[in-house]
């Protein structure tokens, strides 16, 4: 019952699912509730669904992320498909990232690489420029911190050793905030 021809829903193959990708849907769940927005994505294999609804409040709308497990999905109907819907819509990832769309100068970049070369040396852990890019922070030859040098921006292999390391980053801009 998931399309016009009535498949049921976890019998799809991938390629029917994939094709409700970035359309507007309506799921009718097995409790009779009824859930509608943008699919983002669905997982083959348990038929769950990632969809963003648009909730209206008084004067604003905003928009939530909400997980529909496949087992609970009675049936799907496409509504609207993201090409033939009015204007481009805003994509998902625009929508999970807004918080990170901050841009800083090369400048504004020198001064929070040395502030944070400076903090972890203060807490007596090893840092440097990483010999391969200039912009990379390497911490204890085994983590590297790329460019804006925020907690997420750092990678590392050793979980225990990344953990740290970000709450040390964290603590900076804590202190940061503080103290200014």
């Amino acid at each position: 019952m998931a399309d016009e021809n009535d498949k049921r829903w976890t019998a799809l193959s991938c390629v029917a699912l994939q094709k409700f990708t970035n359309k507007k849907i309506s799921i009718y769940l097995s409790d009779s509730s009824k859930r509608v927005g943008w699919v983002f994505a669905i997982d083959p294999v348990t038929h769950s669904v990632v969809l963003e609804e648009e909730t209206e409040h008084s004067t604003e709308t905003s928009k939530k992320l909400t997980f529909v497990l496949g087992h609970s999905i009675s049936r799907v109907v496409l509504e609207e498909d993201a090409e033939s819907s009015k204007g481009p819509r805003r994509q998902l990832t625009d929508f999970i990232g807004d918080a990170k769309d901050t841009q800083y100068s090369q400048e504004e970049l020198m001064k929070r690489k040395e502030d944070l070369m400076d903090w972890l040396s203060r807490n007596r852990v090893p840092v440097s420029e990483y010999s391969e890019n200039s912009a990379l922070l390497s911490v204890m030859g085994v983590l590297l911190v790329e460019p804006p040098y925020d907690p997420d921006c750092c990678r590392c292999s050793n979980e225990i050793v990344l953990d740290r390391v970000q709450k040390l980053i964290k603590a900076k801009q804590d202190h940061d905030k503080c103290y200014k």
